[in-house]
């Protein structure tokens, strides 16, 4: 199962497009079983989705220790090209987080 969720995560920062196709795939792949309530012939990418929704908005943040944390002792250089780094670091690592959010809203 880990492996199905790596495969997606894969594809997690693609266009839904792809990531819909990634889905598929492990819906109609030898590994998938249907969930409690819905048995795998019915089950939708759109479906999973909704099933999968909460893992699949924290699937797609950026991992935060390496991203946030590392721009964060780079912003207490003295070194200002190293505090520039840190600072762009964070503010891409905020854009992305805020792009998740658009992407994956609260329930």
């Amino acid at each position: 199962m880990k492996a199905v969720f790596e495969t997606i995560l894969g594809n997690i920062k693609k266009p839904d497009f792809e990531l819909n196709m990634a889905i598929q795939a492990y819906i109609e792949g030898p590994y998938y079983f249907g969930e409690p309530d819905c048995p795998r012939s019915q089950m939708t990418v759109a479906r999973w989705r909704i099933v999968h929704y909460r893992k699949l908005r924290r699937m797609a943040y950026p991992d935060k220790e390496e991203t946030r944390d590392d721009a964060k002792v780079k912003l207490s250089s003295s070194d200002p090209d190293i505090r520039g780094a840190g600072q762009a670091q964070l503010d891409q690592y905020n854009a992305d987080c805020l792009a998740v959010k658009a992407r994956f809203p609260k329930e």
